[in-house]
């Protein structure tokens, strides 16, 4: 995921992501290890709240797909469980 800030004709501030490539097969694996496990929930629930306005990357703003919310909440709490075990 790739953000950029933008400003519009008001003035006001805009902040754009594009997403890139294909989407990862275990999204909800935040930590990379292709298995979605405690060290995933922890992820979430160490980086709850708002994320950091872009280019800041929020990996544990998974859900919803493709590329979350701009928030760390109940959603990507719940798209880890989901996807719990092993990554295909």
């Amino acid at each position: 995921v790739y953000a950029y800030d933008f400003v519009n004709a008001g003035g006001d501030p805009l902040a754009v992501r594009f997403h890139f490539g294909f989407p990862t097969p275990c999204v909800a694996d935040i930590t990379g290890d292709d298995v979605v496990n405690v060290a995933d929930l922890l992820a979430v629930i160490s980086n709850w709240g708002a994320c950091d306005r872009p280019p800041a990357v929020c990996p544990a703003d998974i859900a919803p797909l493709p590329i979350g919310d701009g928030q760390v909440n109940v959603s990507d709490l719940l798209a880890v469980i989901s996807g719990w075990g092993a990554c295909p």
